[in-house]
């Protein structure tokens, strides 16, 4: 019996997706004139027309010489035509290709039988009924005995035979066909005559029924109707235990039938005992190490595992998979199906670098074996998309859910529960990305499905009705999703008991409702009890016992219960935390799964201010950003505590793993990106393992690279005197702030929920981006108005002015309105301190806070501005900083502009600031296609982008020989023009060279990629560009350079602007950066000037020449600026350059 497929799981706030059937081994389809070829086969041999059945088999091997199964049917059609040694050295050929082949084993067994060879055809027979035990093998060995004259041992496998037959027409056509044959050739005559004679009379006729009934079951189990096809195999059961003993193979294969039937419809009691059952059966007849006892393991783990008895399911399904690779090999479709499993098991578990690679492992050898449009494959695309959309990879499920559905509608139809199963998933997903008008009908075609197919009361038919609830709540449809979510309720009680996970994710759902609606004491006891069923079925740890935690906690809190609440916040924060320390989750994973979970930390955080726990909410806030950077940028310092060999090996998966998270970024196709996201994910395994050993063998090492969230008394040592710490949190629209001064005082502000405040900092930063302002905005077709709403936004200048809106006539008017709500409201504490160092969050990120206005003037005016992801990540810059003012430095200044982009020429007059449209519009098309999963889209974007040509920079000539005329020719080395690649900036980081400079200033374009934050870059010469060294120095590259740089400046274009992800900050080259090993980054938060670019980087070097403190520099040259008589006051000059850093 083959093994059966499990479900993909959805997330918490959905029952558990929909089981698939057992799975059947089935072709992938053909080629027309292979599939032509194959029917010819199988029409000649069912006319048992052999001449011409090998005719066309030898033609199939033209096209698959090693095909061991085509060349097992040559030999078989050799043998028929009477040409036994050719068809013998054919089945020692297949045997040689496929030496597990049992049916190959048997013909070698048959054809040396017939060729009067019982004694030399033996091993063969014995080898096959070792492989598989049916009655074509087991009845074969009996005649090796009976031709050879021991009868006693001949019976003893025919009766074993006669066990194993299951209709007169395979009694008939089988041994007593080979009798009638053995009598004709006068072999063993009497014996011969004596044999058939008793094996026909020990037929009992009732048993042809069994095989009657299995076929019936078939039809209805593929049909989904699953009550009547348990009714057939009951019946089917009571005749096999009759005929052939109750512990019987192939009673225990209608035992382990049953049991999925009864699993399949939620009748969990019924199954355990079954399933259990046939595991000892198997491992009684077959042996403990047995494919057939691998089957019984894995469908007993797969019950439990529905069960949430996850302890019990884990043992068993590790014990099927070991079975099924040592005894079939590890390319068996079985194999992949019990990887598919295990990785299920893991994420149900929440273990997401666990199951990675067995899931894509599974997938792998799905399409190999069993071809690309399978039914499994598909349960494969599902489940490896339920794992992306799990740590909110999106863009990558999408596809995968797609290709699912499509393979699912192709080969089960429209109205089977695999379909419906795979229409319930894609809606989860466009549930998840907000699509909600995509979702709804897949969601009600999925539920449709079940209730005809399944029942009113079937367990699927909850799920499905639970899910179209959970739509209509997310839409705010309270009346329609409230029904809905009680009647799933029932079902989950009726069918699958009170303790069971779905029976807890129906009421967690309820309580849910329930509270939006401000019915919170109908909801508590509900979360109260979701909460037990998860602790006991699921554990402690797990994701969902962390999200009821969660919600429980919030509910308390909304019903003033504040001593309720923080513990249990407190809890959720410890579970979160542990998940994502799971050794072998790379950066990626860890930056999708936290931005989960994170805003339940900022929950939390408020609650800790509200409560007037500011220090405890200080902790929060630096929890709740730049999680990642801060562990990736104590990793890179924790290298400086190995023995060389150690750092080497180390830095060198670290150099894998930027080449490959650049290729990833860059992949042309799903297939291409699925294969290197293994190969990716193989090599973060890889380091998980050796970053595991290295903690283990080295202290040092292990403190360096476990760092510390800063406590509020000890952030506080590291601030300047007249310095304060801004640091701002965004939760669901609502703003909070925690401020702090050196003398440790620490101070929470809650700033409201300012309506489009993230539209209005986009708003406001194109209109200061311009020179002309407001003016120069409409050049470029757009506009800046205030909505009837009282929000602002842009819209374009082809389109009328929305119902009620204003123009904005002054930007100040926008300048102003960011103050009040950003500034006003900490005023007390921002007034006499010199120095703010912002740790912004989400959209603040993209805002020049010095442009404000603050106590009547700009902030810029007395203060200086500096930008901190957080004050932990603060600290080890600072660590960093001082580590690197004791080296001795070869040179001071590196510089890199004015690249080659090419031969085609560009017009030197399009204004810098209008540079590169054509790249803006082939980004987007990028955008697009990840968001919607066209891969042709994504691939033709690449190809169009490495096309672009981007505007020359002649003016970041200037810029750099200004730098090299402060520092001096030989304390600077610049690389120009055609010397300006990523070839030669590869070349300097293998020879360890970039390590030198103190300053590295790159004066050329930047891409910017607000999607793919891996694929933001700096563009250098585009001439004679390979795939190893495209032009494009993207952020997934960079943490592959080595830099002990002190500044670096990308004085580029939007080089301060990325993706924002939760729990992060903005990601793209700022980050990448720093895991590089710089210190502070100046960036730019629009596109530039060359010109006046040149001068404020000439003022700002000549200032750093002097010593000056390299905040204070750059402050200092944009206030020259603001003072200056030449133009250079205008905010597009000045005000883009950012210095993240100390």
């Amino acid at each position: 019996m083959t093994p059966q497929t499990r479900l993909a799981r959805l997330a918490l706030t959905v029952a558990l997706c929909f089981a698939a059937p057992v799975l059947r081994a089935e072709t992938a389809p053909l080629p027309a004139d292979e599939k032509t070829l194959r029917d010819a086969v199988s029409k000649a041999w069912d006319a048992k027309d052999w001449p011409q059945a090998l005719r066309h088999v030898e033609l199939l091997l033209k096209i698959h010489p090693e095909d061991a199964k085509l060349i097992r049917w040559k030999g078989n059609f050799l043998g028929e035509s009477g040409r036994l040694k050719e068809a013998i050295s054919a089945y020692r050929r297949s045997i040689e290709l496929a030496p597990d082949d049992h049916a190959a084993w048997n013909g070698l067994c048959w054809r040396q039988i017939q060729s009067q060879q019982p004694l030399e055809a033996r091993p063969a027979c014995e080898r096959s009924v070792s492989l598989k035990k049916d009655y074509a093998n087991t009845v074969n060995l009996g005649h090796t005995y009976l031709l050879s004259g021991d009868t006693e041992n001949a019976y003893r496998w025919y009766r074993e035979t006669l066990g194993l037959i299951e209709s007169e027409k395979e009694l008939k056509e089988g041994p007593l066909a080979d009798f009638d044959l053995f009598i004709q050739k006068s072999w063993q005559v009497e014996e011969s005559r004596k044999a058939r004679l008793w094996m026909a009379q020990s037929y009992d006729p009732a048993r042809d029924k069994a095989q009657q009934l299995y076929d019936q079951y078939i039809k209805l189990e593929q049909a989904g109707k699953y009550a009547a096809a348990a009714e057939v195999l009951r019946e089917q059961l009571a005749i096999r235990e009759r005929f052939l003993a109750p512990e019987h193979p192939s009673t225990a294969t209608s035992i382990n039938n049953l049991a999925a039937l009864y699993r399949a419809m939620g009748q969990y009691a019924q199954a355990l005992p079954l399933y259990q059952r046939a595991l000892v059966i198997a491992e009684k007849s077959q042996g403990p190490d047995h494919p057939r006892t691998a089957t019984s393991l894995n469908n007993l783990a797969l019950l439990y595992d529905n069960m949430g008895q996850y302890a019990q399911a884990l043992p068993l399904y590790q014990r099927a998979l070991a079975i099924a690779e040592k005894t079939l090999g590890p390319d068996h479709s079985n194999t992949g199906t019990y990887l598919n499993n295990l990785a299920e098991l893991y994420r149900a578990m929440g273990q997401y670098a666990q199951a990675l690679p067995l899931y894509q492992r599974a997938l792998v050898i799905a399409e190999k074996s069993q071809g690309p449009d399978h039914p499994n494959t598909g349960t494969h695309l599902n489940n490896l998309a339920a794992l992306y959309r799990a740590m909110g990879q999106y863009a990558q499920a999408l596809p995968l859910y797609q290709r699912a559905l499509v393979i699912a509608e192709k080969s089960q139809g429209l109205d089977h529960p695999r379909t419906a199963t795979s229409l319930n998933d894609l809606a989860l997903l466009y549930d998840n990305m907000g699509q909600y008008a995509q979702a709804l009908p897949l969601y009600q075609r999925a539920h449709a499905i079940a209730k005809k197919t399944l029942g009113p009361d079937h367990p699927r038919t909850g799920t499905s009705l639970n899910n179209l609830a959970q739509l209509y709540s997310h839409m705010g449809q309270y009346a329609q999703a409230l029904p809905l979510y009680q009647r799933a309720l029932a079902i989950a009680e009726k069918s699958l008991g009170p303790d069971h996970p779905d029976t807890g994710t129906s009421l967690n759902n309820l309580a849910g409702l329930y509270s939006d609606m401000g019915n919170n004491d109908k909801a508590l006891p509900l979360y109260q009890r979701a909460l037990t069923i998860a602790e006991k079925a699921q554990g402690p740890d797990h994701p969902s016992t962390a999200t009821l935690t969660k919600n429980l906690a919030l509910l308390h809190w909304e019903m003033a219960h504040p001593d309720l609440a923080l513990p249990l916040y407190e809890r959720y924060v410890a579970i979160i935390e542990k998940l994502r320390s799971q050794s072998g989750l790379g950066v990626e994973n860890k930056q999708n799964l936290f931005a989960q979970y994170v805003s339940g930390y900022k929950k939390y955080a408020q609650i800790l201010g509200e409560q007037k726990q500011p220090e405890k909410a200080f902790h929060l806030f630096e929890l709740s950003k730049a999680r990642t950077l801060l562990e990736e940028t104590a990793a890179r310092a924790g290298r400086l505590a190995l023995p060389e060999a150690d750092a080497v090996q180390l830095e060198n998966l670290q150099r894998q793993l930027a080449i490959l998270n650049d290729k990833v970024a860059k992949a042309d196709n799903d297939s291409q990106r699925m294969a290197l996201l293994g190969e990716r994910d193989q090599v973060e395994r890889d380091l998980g393992i050796l970053h595991s050993k290295l903690l283990q063998q080295f202290p040092k090492y292990a403190q360096l690279t476990t760092p510390t969230i800063l406590e509020a008394t000890e952030a506080a040592k590291l601030l300047p005197s007249d310095a304060l710490f801004v640091s701002f949190l965004e939760n669901g629209g609502k703003i909070l702030a925690l401020t702090m001064s050196s003398d440790g005082v620490v101070t929470y502000h809650d700033l409201g929920n300012p309506a489009g405040l993230n539209q209005a900092v986009a708003t406001y930063r194109a209109i200061i981006a311009q020179p002309e302002g407001l003016a120069g905005l409409a050049k470029l077709g757009q506009r800046a108005v205030k909505l009837a709403n009282g929000q602002y936004a842009l819209v374009s200048t082809a389109e009328a002015l929305p119902e009620g809106a204003k123009k904005i006539s002054d930007v100040s008017e926008l300048q102003d309105w960011l103050g009040q709500q950003l500034l006003v409201p900490i005023q007390d504490k921002l007034a006499g301190k010199r120095q703010w160092i912002i740790s912004p969050d989400g959209a603040l990120a993209l805002l020049p806070f010095d442009t404000l206005r603050f106590a009547g003037e700009p902030v810029l005016k007395q203060h200086d501005v500096s930008l901190a992801q957080s004050l932990s990540i603060y600290a080890l810059l600072r660590q960093r900083a001082d580590e690197y003012r004791h080296l001795a430095r070869a040179k001071t200044v590196f510089g890199m502009g004015n690249p080659d982009f090419g031969a085609a020429p560009v017009n030197q007059a399009t204004p810098a600031l209008q540079a590169n449209t054509d790249a803006g519009k082939m980004a987007e098309q990028i955008h697009r296609g990840l968001r919607s999963g066209n891969s042709e889209a994504v691939r033709q974007g690449y190809a169009a982008l490495r096309s672009t040509r981007w505007i020359p920079l002649p003016g970041t000539v200037a810029e750099l020989e200004g730098v090299r005329k402060t520092f001096g020719a030989n304390q600077t080395d610049l690389y120009l023009a055609d010397q300006a690649t990523e070839l030669n900036l590869q070349s300097l980081n293998r020879a360890g060279k970039l390590a030198d400079y103190r300053y590295l200033l790159f004066s050329t374009h930047g891409y910017l990629s607000t999607e793919v934050p891996a694929l933001s870059s700096v563009v250098l010469g585009q001439k004679a560009v390979t795939p190893q060294a495209d032009g494009y120095v993207t952020a997934a590259e960079w943490p592959g350079y080595s830099l002990k740089s002190d500044l670096v400046v990308l004085s580029a274009c939007e080089t301060g602007v990325g993706k924002s992800i939760q729990g992060e900050g903005v990601m793209g080259l700022p980050f990448a950066l720093y895991v590089a090993g710089n210190v502070n980054t100046v960036l730019t938060l629009w596109q530039v000037d060359d010109e006046a670019t040149s001068e404020f980087m000439r003022r700002f070097f000549a200032r750093l020449k002097n010593g000056e403190d390299q905040i204070k520099a750059l402050n200092a040259v944009k206030r020259e600026f603001i003072n200056s008589q030449d133009g250079l006051d205008n905010p597009a000059y000045w005000a883009p350059f950012v210095l993240y850093g100390v």
